[in-house]
């Protein structure tokens, strides 16, 4: 497994795929993607009619999603530096602090687009819309919200920031 950096001010994008792939290979990532749920939060009914593929081991048994969670939340702490700590110190699921920092990083960057507004090396809009999409998380979910978007663009238009930021 190759190291995991510190998360700091400028290394997001490298800190997110290597801790990704450190929760990946501790087969904990399902409780920060939410591909295993908290089985606290399944309705009953919703498990009596669930089929056996769209239940994960760790949701059918609330005991073994608790130690991935754990396990995952102690990682991702364990990889974070001591300034962005404050951001993530009452989480007590390991997905609360992967969507705090992800929100967090993008804020950053549309704070640094609008810095550099400000001093006339503007960004493109049709440039801060596609940054802004790699830094959506890569889930399901997401994917498809990205795929859709792009897909609904009338042709020959840009994609524009506001168009993604909304």
């Amino acid at each position: 497994m190759t190291n995991v950096p510190i998360l700091s001010e400028h290394n997001y994008p490298t800190w997110k795929i290597r801790i990704r792939g450190k929760l990946q290979w501790e087969k904990v990532w399902g409780t920060v993607s939410g591909e295993d749920p908290d089985p606290s939060a399944l309705p009953a009914a919703g498990i009596i009619s669930a089929t056996p593929s769209s239940i994960s081991t760790t949701s059918a048994f609330p005991d073994t999603w608790k130690i991935h969670n754990d396990k995952a939340l102690g990682i991702i702490i364990e990889y974070v530096s001591n300034k962005k700590l404050n951001l993530i110190t009452d989480e007590t699921s390991a997905k609360g602090p992967w969507e705090k920092l992800e929100r967090e990083h993008i804020a950053t960057f549309v704070a640094d687009s609008q810095k550099l507004t400000a001093m006339r090396k503007a960004i493109s809009d049709e440039m801060q819309a596609f940054l802004v999409l790699t830094l959506l998380p890569s889930t399901p979910i997401w994917d498809m919200f990205i795929t859709l978007l792009l897909q609904a663009l009338p042709a020959a238009s840009t994609l524009t920031f506001e168009a993604v930021s909304t």
